[in-house]
């Protein structure tokens, strides 16, 4: 192969191709491969195992020619598919490599799933290759109450894999039905479970058989009436801008009948029962469980003593939304037990919602009822919120333009808010951010910490109001299960390494002038990287866009140190995460901080050189060999970002991190956000104290 690479420029094209449909490559005893069926070892045992026969010469023009006639790094999506699919391959694979590894594999053909072949797909689909997972329960010492009953909260859970048809797994919606049967499932991830949903795989909630019965003594009292007034300002909150095909088929229904009890105080609709219960089927399991609410298709709500607000939202999702997922019953319950004014801090258009349900569900109501409503026709009302709230105009909950689909990711109100908080100093990867570089370099000129200080002190009190009870607190105030959530999807999250990380162009619903004037955490669609081999700073890998030059990493040497330890540090000391999870890539032309891909994060080295940090210096305690058993400590002066830069890229970290939960700029989004920020700041703090030698300046 060194000398046919020496022959390469007397052969034309019809040579090169008469060469990749020959088997002349030797492999093993096996025989001789084709160019397409072999694949350069570099890199590829350690992601693919021996799924695949792989070569390596060691020699430089070998391997050139190689290339030349067809050989490749790493095999397609549909390829590995396609070899998944073969009989006992999977499980073979999974026998030597273990159910992690295999996970790993399948989350890289989720993530590239668009760029699978549809004959590919058809037979992935009908094969026994796709991973289940079921629960399996560990009961501990001390976990039974007085009644000898297993107190589900000390559960200690534990997740079992398994081999199975997509078709035989459920996609979980429904954490309680997932408790109660234990059915195979798959894993909760949502590149995955997009892929398996594709292949036949159904929602837990879809098959789960349900009969509610209660005892029909239904009494009206103060509880219930606040109830009444609580659900009647918040549901069109919830609904405000919902695209139709979210909605069921008697949502418009209800909210006549909503807006009936908001103009008649003498029409009720919540009561008060002495007991809720359902009988719950699934195949031939038969599980009952106690509820505290029930929602009829005659908008009567039935709530036990004491009810659930979690429970109530999951009635409502139930009864008013067609395609729904369990940050739905989350995100309502927080809607249900904020005020007005905390949800308006939070993004929420309230005002507009209640105009807009005014005008849908009660058109004939008087002027001055609409007005009190902040309807738009008021001029008065129009301009106070145009004053108050310049960036509610246009956009629904989720961010979206109005008049999009629901599909557009593109955010703006829910970031604007945030902006308010952190654009002088501590802002968020993903806020719209104008003007490019230039511009995070001058927010980022202010008391960073005093702002970021301030901003998660107001939040810790916002988490932490209301008096919910059980599982409505939800992740807002049960800090133990904020905890366990978070840390579920940081251990989600993956090393990534795609050789080349490549999209499609932008959106054409996005102009020319958006695509260059925002900063947008959602634009991966648009980077074409390639990952710079044999080059890792403090165990990242390093990326560059294919029009710009790899030699900027040799050029800006010191800062590419810093940067990559910054980020190495706040993994492993903040998150307890491998440092390998994270990635630098150039792109001075791009418009994201950072995005995350299928678990993996990637920050853009270039923002962090154009923000032009004065670096401090520190001396650090180094051990240093003597001899076979002897070790010296020496003082070694090193460079490490200033406080500012650990507190800006935490928050892009954290922001990064929310996409492991929601993928839109979202209420949801926001509030795991919160809690990352929340949690994890004090842990921050101490690291940076560590790193720098100083305490953070409120």
């Amino acid at each position: 192969f060194d000398y046919l690479s020496t022959r390469l420029p007397y052969w034309n094209d019809e040579t090169i191709l008469k060469l990749q449909r020959i088997r002349f490559i030797p492999v093993d005893e096996n025989g001789w491969r084709m160019p397409s069926e072999v694949f350069f070892a570099s890199d590829f045992g350690k992601k693919f195992g021996d799924l695949f026969q792989y070569v390596d010469f060691h020699n430089s023009n070998a391997n050139r020619f190689l290339q030349i006639v067809g050989v490749r790094t790493e095999p397609s999506p549909s390829e590995l598919a396609v070899e998944l699919s073969i009989k006992n391959t999977a499980e073979t694979y999974v026998s030597r490599v273990g159910y992690s590894s295999y996970l790993q594999l399948l989350r890289y053909i989720a993530v590239e799933w668009d760029r699978v072949d549809r004959k590919a797909k058809s037979n992935f689909g009908k094969s026994k290759c796709f991973l289940g997972v079921k629960e399996s329960l560990v009961e501990e010492k001390g976990d039974q109450n007085e009644d000898g009953v297993l107190d589900e909260g000390k559960d200690d859970a534990l997740e079992e894999f398994e081999l199975a048809y997509a078709q035989d797994c459920f996609i979980v919606d429904s954490a309680i039905f997932r408790r109660l049967f234990n059915p195979l499932c798959v894993p909760m991830e949502t590149q995955i479970e997009k892929m398996y949903s594709s292949l036949g795989s159904q929602k837990l909630s879809s098959v789960v058989k349900t009969k509610t019965k209660y005892l029909k003594q239904m009494r009206s009292n103060e509880v219930s009436k606040k109830l009444e007034r609580v659900l009647t300002s918040r549901i069109p909150i919830m609904l405000y801008q919902k695209p139709r095909n979210r909605l069921s088929s008697i949502a418009t229904f209800w909210l006549k009948k909503l807006a009936k009890s908001k103009a008649d105080s003498c029409f009720n609709f919540v009561f008060i029962v002495p007991t809720i219960f359902k009988e719950l089927s699934l195949g031939k399991q038969r599980q009952s469980r106690s509820y505290s609410a029930f929602a009829t298709s005659d908008i009567e709500i039935l709530v036990t003593e004491g009810f659930d607000y979690y429970d109530i939202a999951e009635e409502l999702v139930r009864v008013l939304l067609v395609k729904s997922d369990m940050n739905d019953a989350l995100l309502w319950s927080s809607i249900l037990q904020s005020s007005e004014e905390s949800l308006i801090s939070k993004g929420f258009h309230v005002r507009r919602a209640k105009a807009s349900f005014q005008e849908k569900y009660m058109p004939k109501a008087p002027k001055q009822v609409l007005a009190a409503a902040g309807h738009q026709s008021d001029p008065n009302v129009k301009k106070e919120m145009q004053r108050n709230y310049p960036n509610e105009n246009g956009t629904d909950e989720l961010g979206s333009p109005q008049g999009n689909k629901e599909a557009n990711t593109t955010t703006q109100a829910l970031d604007v808010q945030k902006s308010k908080h952190l654009d002088k100093g501590g802002n968020v990867a993903g806020s719209k951010l104008s003007g490019g570089l230039n511009t995070i370099q001058k927010r980022m000129n202010s008391a960073v910490g005093r702002k970021l200080a301030g901003f998660q002190s107001s939040i810790g009190k916002r988490l932490h109001q209301g008096k919910g009870k059980g599982a409505s607190d939800g992740l807002f105030t049960n800090s133990e299960a904020r905890k366990s959530v978070l840390s579920h999807g940081l251990k989600n999250c993956s090393t990534g390494g795609a050789n080349v990380i490549k999209g499609s162009s932008p959106s054409p619903s996005k102009s020319t002038e958006e695509v260059d004037s925002y900063m947008d955490d959602l634009d991966v669609n648009i980077h074409n990287l390639r990952k710079i081999k044999s080059m890792l700073i403090h165990g990242l890998e390093c990326y560059i866009e294919v029009d710009e030059s790899s030699h900027i990493y040799v050029q800006k040497a010191v800062d590419a140190n810093v940067f990559a330890a910054m980020l190495s540090q706040m993994a492993s000391q903040v998150f307890d995460l491998m440092p390998s999870v994270c990635h630098i890539y150039w792109d001075s032309k791009g418009r994201t901080a950072a995005f995350n891909r299928g678990g993996a994060l990637y920050f853009n080295f270039s923002v962090f050189v154009a923000q032009k940090y004065a670096y401090e210096q520190v001396l650090k305690t180094v051990p240093v060999k003597t001899g076979p058993s002897g070790t010296l400590n020496f003082e070694q002066p090193l460079l490490v970002a200033p406080q500012k830069a650990y507190i800006f890229w935490f928050g892009v970290f954290c922001h990064e991190l929310s996409h492991q939960f929601v993928s839109a700029h979202n209420a949801s989004f926001a509030n795991y956000q919160m809690f990352f920020m929340t949690d994890y700041f004090p842990r921050l703090s101490k690291m940076i104290a560590k790193e720098t030698g100083k305490s953070i300046s409120h």
